[in-house]
Order: C-alpha cells, then sequence, then structure tokens
C-alpha cells in the first residue's frame, strides 16, 4: 500500500512538472524582430505596448498570433497580424512606402503654406524615383472643382516643396525634377486648362 502511494506521488509530480514545463514552453517569450521601411520616425504597437522604432526592433513577445499597428506622423496606420512561433526565426519586414499620406498629412511636408493648410486637403498622392518624391492633388474644402498639384522631394527625411501648388506650372523648373513628376503636374494642368493656345496667323 505503501509503495502504491509513493507511485501514485511521484505520477502525480511527473505529470505536473510536464504540464508545468509545456505551460512554460509555449508561453515563453521570444525574440521578434521589427524592420519599417523606409527609415523613419515610427510607432509600433504590440501586446498593448508602444514602442519608437527608426529603422528597426527587437521584442520578446508570447508565441501565437499577435496584432501589430505602426504610426508614422502624417500618414495612415498600418495594421497587420503576425505569427510567432517558438522554432523559427521571426523577422518581419514592414514597408510604409505605399501608405498613404493622412488627410492632415500637408502638416508633415515643409513649405507649404497656411493658406494652403487651411483651405486644402489631400485628395492623391503617388510617390517617385525610390520613394524620394512625391506628386500630389489637392481640393478645396470649399469647393470641389478647386484643385491644385504640387510635388515635394524628400531630404534629409524630411518632405519638402519642390514645386508649389498651383494649376499651371514654370517648365524651366520641371527640368530639375525626374520626368515622373513632370508628366503627373503637366497631365494635371492639361485636364484643367486645357492644351496651349496656338498664335494664329492672318
Amino acid at each position: 500500500m505503501k509503495k502504491y502511494t509513493v507511485y501514485l506521488i511521484i505520477s502525480i509530480i511527473i505529470i505536473f512538472m510536464i504540464i508545468l514545463i509545456s505551460s512554460i514552453y509555449l508561453n515563453r517569450k521570444v525574440d521578434v524582430t521589427f524592420t519599417i521601411r523606409p527609415d523613419g520616425k515610427y510607432k509600433l504597437l504590440v501586446d498593448k505596448k508602444e514602442y519608437n522604432v527608426t529603422i528597426s526592433k527587437t521584442l520578446p513577445l508570447n508565441t501565437g498570433k499577435q496584432k501589430v499597428t505602426v504610426k508614422a506622423d502624417g500618414y495612415e496606420d498600418e495594421n497587420i497580424e503576425i505569427n510567432v512561433k517558438n522554432s523559427a526565426k521571426n523577422e518581419f519586414v514592414i514597408d510604409m512606402s505605399d501608405n498613404k499620406i493622412a488627410p492632415n498629412g500637408l502638416t508633415n511636408i515643409q513649405g507649404i503654406s497656411s493658406n494652403i493648410l487651411k483651405n486644402y486637403k489631400l485628395i492623391s498622392i503617388t510617390l517617385y524615383d525610390n520613394d524620394r518624391w512625391l506628386a500630389a492633388t489637392l481640393v478645396s474644402k470649399n469647393n470641389p472643382d478647386d484643385n491644385l498639384a504640387f510635388a515635394a522631394k524628400r531630404e534629409n527625411k524630411k518632405w519638402k516643396v519642390a514645386i508649389p501648388p498651383a494649376i499651371e506650372f514654370d517648365q524651366e523648373k520641371l527640368i530639375n525634377t525626374p520626368k515622373d513628376i513632370s508628366e503627373y503636374l503637366n497631365t494635371f494642368s492639361l485636364n484643367f486648362i486645357g492644351e496651349p493656345e496656338e498664335d494664329g496667323g492672318v
């Protein structure tokens, strides 16, 4: 009877240890590396905590599915779900290049006048030249037929106006921009003011 009791106690202890070890293994934290492109300042929200990220960040996270949100000033949030595994190299690359500038994103582009900030909002934006240039269209907050376009260049990780908002553009200034930018702005002009009239002869 005593021998049986000893075996029973040992069995219970072994089962308890197996459950404990399994629980620790399944719920242990593993290193997860996030790389965010292009380089910049981002807020990474994961596991109910917020982290500052410039290029990459390695965090200890629980295994299993995790919801991740990346925030950047002036841009729409990027929301993804990842699956953190025990027996894998957990590395995730999040590309923010295609994320649209948020409606208030104009405030993050240097050189936009206070009048434009007050009276216009972004309706479309396109990135060019490996995300170093952008061309965008604005619409008046009061008149949907009042549109402007402009171009900006990323310098030292900041967007700066290269071609100010307008309907018509100085072709000499466009020479110093990528071909895609000049085509975007010229196409915009043609859509709103049409082809320039040729001088008629007598």
